[in-house]
Order: C-alpha cells, then sequence, then structure tokens
C-alpha cells in the first residue's frame, strides 16, 4: 500500500529547512516490526520452514547440517525469480509436487515488497515462542511422553499431557505469581504468557524449579538448555553491547546440538530454529552487537490503540483508506509535541 512511496523516499530523500537553511536528508528505512506470519506473507514463502535460509524441515533436524551452519541465504529478489519461474501467466503459482522444496523454496504466493527483510529476528516473538517450545518439552518430560503434540482430544495422550501442563503450571506460578501458558483472563484470545513473564521463566528463580518437574538422566540436559536459551536470548535482545561471536557462535551451535542429541523426539520450532541456527550470523551483520534495537515490542504495545484507532478514529470508506489514515494518526501521535499530551 506505501510501498511505493518508502521505496521513492529512501531513493530521494527529501529537503528540510533547519535553522534558515535547505538540508537535504537522506532515508534509510529497515522494515523488523513484524512477526513470522508476516514476514512469511511478506515473502510469501508460506511453505518455507525457515523464512531466513532455504533449508527445508528436515535439513534443519539433522546435525550434520547444524555443524555445517545455517547461512541466511534468502533474498526477496531471489524469492520474486523462483515465483515467476513457478507461474504460467505471473500471477497464480503452479501447483505444489512432491519433494520440490529445493526448487519451490517454500513459495506459495507472489512477495508483495521488494524490500530486504533478514537484518534480524523478531526479538519479542523469540523470547515468546522459545519459551512456549520449553514449556512444550517439559510437559512430555512430565508425561514421560515421547511423541511430539498433543494430539487430539479423544486421545489418551491429551489428557495425559494436560495433566502433565497443569502440574507444571501449578509449580511455577509459585514463583511467577500467576499461572504461564494459560488461557488469556482478560477477554482476549491467546495466552497469559507475555514478553516480561517470558523473561522471568528463563531466568534463574525459575531453574532452581526444574528439578521438581523433571527427573534424571533429562534433568541435567534440561537446566543447561534452561540456562542456554536465557543467555542466548538476553544477548540476541541487547543494545549497543560488544558480543564475543567466536564464543556466542559456538553457544549457539552446541545447544542446537544437544538439542537433537538428548531429545531426538522433539520437534524445532521455525523460531528456535531461527535463534540458534541464524542469531550469531545476524549479530554479526550489526556490528557485532545485539538487534534489541530491531524489537517489535513498540508495535505490540500499540496493538490495544491500534484496535481502538481503527474502530473510533479513522476513516471507515475502504480498508486501504482505514489503514492510510491510522498511519497518520499514529505519526500525529508520536509527535514530540504531543506525546505530553498523551501521557
Amino acid at each position: 500500500m506505501i510501498e511505493e512511496e518508502i521505496v521513492a523516499v529512501c531513493r530521494d530523500g527529501f529537503t528540510m529547512t533547519c535553522m534558515g537553511k535547505d538540508v537535504h536528508v537522506a532515508v534509510k528505512s529497515d522494515l523488523s516490526m513484524f512477526d513470522g506470519k508476516m514476514h512469511a506473507a511478506l515473502q510469501g514463502t508460506g511453505g518455507a520452514f525457515c523464512q531466513l535460509c532455504k533449508f527445508s524441515k528436515i535439513n534443519c533436524h539433522c546435525i550434520e547440517y547444524v555443524i555445517k551452519g545455517f547461512p541466511v541465504d534468502r533474498n526477496i529478489e531471489d524469492m520474486h525469480s523462483i515465483f515467476s519461474m513457478l507461474t504460467d501467466d505471473g500471477t497464480v503459482p503452479l501447483c505444489k509436487r512432491p519433494d520440490d522444496y529445493s526448487t519451490r523454496a517454500g513459495i506459495t504466493a507472489e512477495p508483495i515488497t521488494h524490500r530486504d527483510l533478514n537484518a534480524g529476528i523478531s526479538v519479542t516473538h523469540a523470547w515468546l515462542n522459545c519459551c512456549s517450545w520449553f514449556l512444550n518439552l517439559l510437559y512430555h518430560l512430565t508425561a514421560n511422553d515421547k511423541t511430539w503434540g498433543f494430539g487430539n482430544k479423544a486421545d489418551p495422550r491429551y489428557k495425559k499431557l494436560m495433566k502433565a501442563k497443569e502440574n507444571v503450571q501449578d509449580i511455577f506460578a509459585a514463583v511467577l505469581g500467576r499461572r504461564i501458558d494459560a488461557a488469556d483472563g482478560t477477554g482476549h484470545t491467546g495466552t497469559s504468557l507475555t514478553g516480561n513473564l517470558a523473561k522471568r521463566f528463563f531466568a534463574g528463580e525459575c531453574r532452581v524449579l526444574l528439578y521438581k518437574i523433571v527427573k534424571e538422566p533429562h534433568l541435567g540436559h534440561v537446566k543447561k538448555l534452561h540456562l542456554h536459551f536465557d543467555v542466548i536470548l538476553r544477548i540476541l535482545s541487547s543494545k549497543n553491547h560488544s558480543i564475543d561471536m567466536d564464543k556466542f557462535g559456538n553457544l549457539c551451535t552446541t545447544t542446537y546440538v544437544d538439542v537433537l542429541t538428548h531429545f531426538k523426539w522433539v520437534d524445532l520450532t521455525p523460531t528456535v530454529h531461527k535463534v540458534l541456527a541464524h542469531a550469531t550470523e545476524l549479530i554479526s551483520n550489526n556490528m557485532c552487537m545485539g538487534i534489541g534495537h530491531l524489537s517489535e515490542e513498540g508495535l505490540e504495545a500499540c496493538h490495544k490503540i491500534i484496535r481502538r484507532f481503527r474502530v473510533s478514529w479513522t476513516l471507515q470508506t475502504s480498508d486501504q483508506a482505514n489503514l492510510k489514515d491510522l498511519l497518520k494518526k499514529l505519526w500525529l501521535r508520536s509527535d514530540p509535541l504531543f506525546i505530553p499530551i498523551v501521557e
């Protein structure tokens, strides 16, 4: 909707008057405030396991590939080229065929942008999704169930896993003050899991409770994973701190290999793969500093405001007019002159 305007201002910049003089301003725009679903929609990669690399899900669960590394090799222009090859008339993608991932690379629709999307990882969602994945690992270990997933409600496994989930929630509630990964009690969809709650979950206060949930021989491996994820996610979301890339890269690779070695029955989620496989390269590309400045936390905090604005304070003539008017209102609200009034 505003792609052309963004491309134009990045290409040409703009001129403004400052202290009586005309000043030309160069513009660089980074698109970072989006989650995995939005990333896939922008790239048209609805069938891809990872939006940063072209490796399949099977490859991402193979230790040999982990040791070799997963370079960030998805380029938005390549996605446009692949889509063109997969279409008869440039608009409708050809039907998927078995074992065509090497040529299709997960492309299911036309990419809707020409901008680079691989500058970082959604930091807030990295905390949320890694926490959710780790909790699922604990549920299965508590239930002594080594088949990933809960299954359907008629499956006896489901009841066993739900009972294990309640046990895990009760144990952590004593420290966190609320039941983690429970249905949201505020009236909105989703769970009680928030970014701040995920950070507290990976902290030491919860690590000391793991012995109540997991027994040997898994306890040592789980405590090690819990500590490693805490360190990796904190480094990933840091700002303006220089990172020792050799040590950080070894930590990510070791953690990845440990998961695949000691918990072979576990499925990695795309977010866990991104954090362990690509965080090193992304931080290295950011002058060896964390990418917390690219966090989508600000956008997540605006959800309630955006819902209210779209209903009551924006044009209702069409979706496009509504969204354009919404962006104008958000820009107005972020003006330094209005911030004291808003507060």
